[in-house]
């Protein structure tokens, strides 16, 4: 599973913000809280997160996300004194 940030018109803006694979699974069932920080800047831009997953003919591989959110944080670029 990739996570990216995208622009609005789906260029983009960081292709890896995060990657999870079957490979880091346990025998359980197990959630696991991920805090990412972008590596760019992107104040007063919108932004899109995309989740991809691909997946073969293997085993069942399945990736569940619950409770996302995106904070912004910074001072605006265009602020005033």
């Amino acid at each position: 599973l990739t996570v990216s940030l995208l622009d609005t018109t789906g260029a983009l803006l960081e292709p890896e913000l995060e990657t999870f694979s079957n490979r880091e699974a346990d025998d359980g069932c197990s959630w696991t809280r991920v805090n990412r920080r972008a590596v760019e800047p992107h104040a007063g831009q919108n932004v899109k997160l995309e989740f991809h997953a691909v997946t073969d003919n293997g085993s069942l591989t399945s990736f569940y996300l619950d409770t996302m959110s995106l904070n912004a944080s910074g001072e605006c670029p265009d602020a005033g004194p």
